[in-house]
């Protein structure tokens, strides 16, 4: 791991900690960065974090192999 890995970007939108380049996902919508794959993931084939994710109705989540309806 690289030093600017560990380099902070910002807050995340969804829990409000210090989010490090290392585990940063950048939210399609709102362009924050987030906790990717705790505060947020793909969403219709785009980064969301959660907070951003909630407010898509109809969103559809993708695990894996398989997309699975958000209610």
């Amino acid at each position: 791991m690289d030093a600017e890995d560990l380099m902070p970007c910002g807050l995340c939108p969804v829990c409000g900690e210090v989010v490090d380049h290392s585990e940063a996902g950048f939210c399609d919508t709102c362009e924050a960065p987030f906790h990717w794959g705790i505060c947020g993931d793909w969403v219709d084939g785009k980064h969301k974090c959660d907070r951003c994710r909630d407010e898509v109705p109809n969103a559809v989540e993708l695990t894996g192999c398989e997309a699975v309806r958000v209610e």
